[in-house]
């Protein structure tokens, strides 16, 4: 197993480097893995436009009925998924439409969203129509068991406050691309224990939700929206909903029980498809709000199997 790691809480503290290797993987891997984490932040700048968060308001079915963000209102949790796009040329994406600039070398070239985490610290908030900065590194590249995991941190401030607003963490997953036997192979029965449900809704994602979240994201991802790529070249049924669309309307629901959301941790568990009924659920495991706030688990289902676990607490 390959693992290192970037730790860099602030700028002005000293930078810890860790490496571990056994066995010791492919020179190429290993060169890969310390470009990535021993890489210094990198600064962005976007814009939050209305017409930016009007356009994800109209497509988030769990905004249906809510006004329309106005200029300088603050922006919902989660919502920031769309600012900072990647913005790599068409000719220098990957063969399945993916942005290289996080990618594994090959034969890890088969990328999924894997899971993540936000933050949301009190006092501190992004508004619409206002001028936004984020700083992203490589806090650690994974190998294990075959599959190489990429975990970024992503710090969002407006321009000019020194105050972060959004701390995100989120990790992908690449593997080698799928066997013939593996794409024979039936899906593993899932064992289930989750609560009953106290809160939830349901929603059937169409191709239309999955291709104004993919420009909404600047995501050309061949999942999201090619049926042939999706079956013959993933082992997929059919096109693949968004992992952290499915984490945003989870983060709405939770946003939908009363206060203010101010954590949230997931993990993708299985493909979830389009044109298929979800099931969104939720049920409070500290419901007093001792500590950290009120905490629920929050899960996404699909056809008897759950595709995405998750915790978020509310203030």
């Amino acid at each position: 197993m390959l693992l290192l790691t970037r730790r860099l809480p602030l700028p002005t503290r000293a930078l810890t480097r860790t490496f571990s290797s056994t066995p010791s993987p492919s020179d190429a891997l290993s060169s890969w893995a310390h470009s990535l984490t021993f890489r210094a932040p990198i600064a962005h700048t976007d814009t939050l436009t209305p017409l930016r968060a009007l356009q994800l308001h109209h497509t988030l079915p769990t905004r249906l009925s809510s006004p329309a963000p106005a200029l300088s209102s603050p922006f919902p949790p989660g919502h920031s998924l769309i600012l900072f796009p990647p913005l790599a040329p068409e000719p220098a994406l990957g063969a399945d439409g993916t942005n290289l600039e996080y990618n594994a070398p090959a034969p890890y070239t088969r990328r999924m969203w894997a899971g993540g985490s936000f933050e949301w610290p009190k006092g501190a908030e992004i508004r619409v129509g206002r001028d936004v900065e984020e700083s992203v590194r490589v806090e650690e590249v994974d190998v294990k068991a075959g599959m190489v995991f990429v975990k970024q941190l992503r710090e969002l401030r407006e321009k000019g406050s020194e105050d972060v607003a959004v701390r995100e963490r989120r990790t992908h997953v690449f593997r080698p691309p799928p066997t013939p036997e593996e794409l024979a192979r039936p899906s593993k029965k899932q064992s289930l224990s989750l609560p009953t449900p106290q809160f939830t809704f349901t929603h059937t994602p169409s191709r239309a939700l999955l291709f104004r979240f993919s420009a909404l994201t600047f995501n050309a991802h061949r999942i999201h929206y090619d049926t042939h790529f999706s079956q013959s070249t993933e082992g997929h049924a059919d096109c693949l909903v968004h992992g952290p669309l499915t984490a945003l309307l989870l983060v709405e629901l939770l946003g939908q029980q009363g206060g203010r959301v101010s954590r949230f941790e997931y993990r993708a568990t299985s493909p979830m498809l389009v044109e298929r009924e979800m099931r969104f659920c939720g049920a409070w495991v500290d419901a007093e709000g001792k500590g950290e706030g009120r905490r629920a688990l929050l899960w996404a289902e699909q056809d008897g199997r759950v595709g995405m676990r998750a915790e978020g607490w509310i203030e």
